[in-house]
């Protein structure tokens, strides 16, 4: 390793208050935000195994844990559970198929060559590939074939 890419590394590594004040920060604040977002969760799940408990009610685990709510699940009175549940996941198993496929469809149209803007010495303006007249909302109807 030569001493200029040894020199520019320790330029571009972070180190103690400097990590701390560009970089650390955002750990601690992600830290946050999860613990903030999983006691809502925790507090649910914990009143679920103590018996007679509603979301309402302290918790109180002296009373014991119990599975009879998990149980309750499969009995005859909350017998549509199980449907519910199903009908759920067909729903998201379909909403996540159609998001990917649109997607998918939306980067082949981004592949189409629709004019490329002027300032990017790059990519070419106008070529013979590129009608003049197609800009994106012109060249819709022209892509479904009306």
């Amino acid at each position: 390793m030569s001493a200029q890419s040894k020199e520019n590394a320790q330029l571009t590594t972070l180190r103690g208050s400097r990590w701390w004040k560009e970089v650390g920060w955002r750990h601690i604040v992600g830290i946050a935000v999860i613990i903030y977002c999983l006691i809502p969760l925790l507090y649910v799940l914990s009143v679920s195994f103590i018996p007679n408990a509603t979301l309402t009610s302290g918790i109180s685990f002296s009373d014991g844990l119990t599975l009879d709510h998990f149980k309750a699940l499969g009995s005859d009175q909350y017998s549509m559970y199980w449907k519910w549940i199903l009908n759920s996941l067909v729903v998201s198993t379909v909403t996540a198929i159609g998001t990917v496929l649109m997607g998918s469809r939306c980067l082949r149209l981004q592949s189409l060559p629709f004019p490329r803007p002027s300032w990017n010495p790059d990519l070419p303006a106008s070529g013979p590939d590129v009608p003049a007249d197609a800009g994106f909302c012109g060249s819709l109807p022209a892509l479904a074939g009306n």
